[in-house]
Formats: structure tokens, sequence, C-alpha cells
């Protein structure tokens, strides 16, 4: 008698997780975000100071730029 209430409950289960992952979230984007490049970047900098090798270019929440070496 379990075995047979057991059945239509796991097939509720699969469904609902089915229908879970396959509707898409309220936050997903419908197209990739852009990007432009800036040609003046990286400006010159002053009293002749070089970059040298870079470890890495790191952007925060406010859009700043941070350059690692």
């Amino acid at each position: 008698m379990a075995s047979r209430i057991w059945i239509p409950l796991r097939g509720f289960a699969y469904a609902a997780l089915a229908a879970a992952l396959l509707t898409p979230s309220a936050g997903a984007q419908a197209t990739a975000p852009g990007y432009e490049v800036d040609p003046s970047w990286p400006k010159p900098l002053p009293d002749r100071w070089v970059l040298g090798g870079l470890a890495g270019v790191c952007v925060d929440s406010q859009d700043h730029v941070l350059i690692l070496n």
C-alpha cells in the first residue's frame, strides 16, 4: 500500500524539480553585457613614470580601474 502512494509523489517531485530548473530566473539577462574600447586609455603618466609588467587589472563597483604590479 505504501508503494502506491510513493510512486505518484515521486512523479510530482520530479515534475516540480524539472519546472524549477527550466523556468528562467527573474534576474536573468536577455542579452550579454556589451563592452566598448576607450582608445585614450591609459593616459600618459606624470614625471616620466612607466608601467612595468602588470600583474592584473581590476575594476570596482564604482568603475575605478586598479592596476596591480
